[in-house]
């Protein structure tokens, strides 16, 4: 339920706002509560949301077929 939550958040946000899925937020569990200086409490994800300060640019990434190799 919360991957479908979170992905609907992620959907909204992109008619306008900039966000992202900050999952790894979960293995920094205890970093981020003394952050928010709570002493406890459980996340699934952390979902910033907000207005971009400009267009991103989306890494180079090789070709499908310098990485796949098929065997026959």
């Amino acid at each position: 339920m919360t991957a479908a939550a979170v992905q609907n958040m992620l959907l909204a946000a992109a008619l306008g706002f900039g966000s992202v899925w900050l999952g790894i937020l979960c293995l920094i569990r205890e970093d981020v509560l003394r952050l928010l200086e709570v002493k406890e409490g459980e996340f699934m994800a952390v979902v910033p949301v907000g207005y971009a300060q400009g267009k991103s640019v989306a890494p180079h990434k090789k070709s499908l077929e310098s990485t796949v190799s098929f065997l026959s």
